[in-house]
């Protein structure tokens, strides 16, 4: 995994629908190693207890938990484990409440983020290479 134009000034924030998993551990480990400030965003048990081993939630700037185990929240009579787990809906809303509070936040001190548009919406992939390209180059954010 390579992460690519991050330096000690960069926030990564890692979503993980478990508390840590090889692919997490190791963008953790190289943001880390850049210098970066980390936020992981994911549940801190899985099947009711927190695993052995490193995990995000311990080794992040900031640990949101999703407080969602990633096993699940309905257990069936008669079987052993759970189902429905919850965790991909909560990373998602709290994504976009981040999202929202971090480009809020630039807003009001003027600075005007690159927002990138789906590439599903019309002109979304013309917007992202014209518009927000643009804006990094010159920026460099």
């Amino acid at each position: 995994m390579e992460l690519i134009y991050v330096t000690a000034k960069d926030v990564v924030i890692i979503y993980s629908l478990l508390p840590a998993t090889e692919k997490s551990l190791a963008a953790l480990d190289k943001a880390r190693v850049a210098g970066c400030y980390i936020i992981a965003v994911c549940p801190k048990t899985r099947g009711e207890k927190i695993p052995p081993g490193r995990t995000l939630a311990e080794y992040a700037d900031i640990h949101i938990d999703d407080l969602s185990d990633a096993e699940g929240v309905i257990r069936p009579e008669g079987w052993k484990k759970s189902i429905a787990p919850t965790t991909a809906i909560m990373n998602d809303i709290i994504l976009w409440y981040l999202h929202g509070t971090i480009i809020d936040r630039m807003l009001m001190r003027g600075m005007v983020p690159g927002v990138l548009r789906g590439g599903h919406i019309k002109g979304g992939n013309n917007w992202n290479k014209t518009v927000v390209d643009s804006l990094y180059k010159v920026r460099g954010w």
